[in-house]
């Protein structure tokens, strides 16, 4: 059986979340240092997207609504509570791994930090693709 510390080790970094939030954090090390505010922000806010992304998606498919685009008061505070207790979620997460991570990813190739640097690029803005798709499908843009 696994102690406490290890049983953390081998279950780290073992999805894209993880990973991004360590590229993040390595790229803005000198601004941010070990509070690596930017990279959970970050995480924080792909969480969210997704979130909305499945939210809407649901909404509309399963119920009738407007086609307005106004967004009320309370929705806004609503979506702001949500956004920050997953960051404080993610900042709880997230805490003293910064090391770990670095052990585990530090050893890999510049052909494969590139790869995976363009994939972590592409999802960070992927909840914002599905997001456009989505309103696109359901008739909430104009192009």
């Amino acid at each position: 059986m696994l102690r406490p510390h290890e049983r953390t080790r081998a279950g780290a970094g073992k999805n894209i979340f993880d990973y991004t939030y360590y590229r993040i954090a390595k790229f803005y090390f000198k601004r941010d240092g070990l509070s690596a505010f930017t990279a959970l922000l970050t995480v924080s806010l792909i969480y969210a997207f997704f979130l909305m992304d499945f939210f809407f998606l649901g909404k509309d498919l399963f119920f009738y609504t407007e086609k307005g685009n106004q967004v009320y008061l309370l929705e806004k505070i609503v979506l702001l509570s949500i956004l920050f207790l997953i960051f404080l979620y993610n900042k709880k997460r997230y805490k003293g791994k910064y090391f770990l991570f670095r052990e585990k990813w530090s050893k890999e190739s510049n052909k494969e930090k590139q790869i995976k640097g363009v994939l972590v690029i592409l999802f960070i803005v992927s909840p914002l693709l599905l997001l456009l798709v989505i309103a696109n499908a359901f008739g909430r843009t104009n192009f």
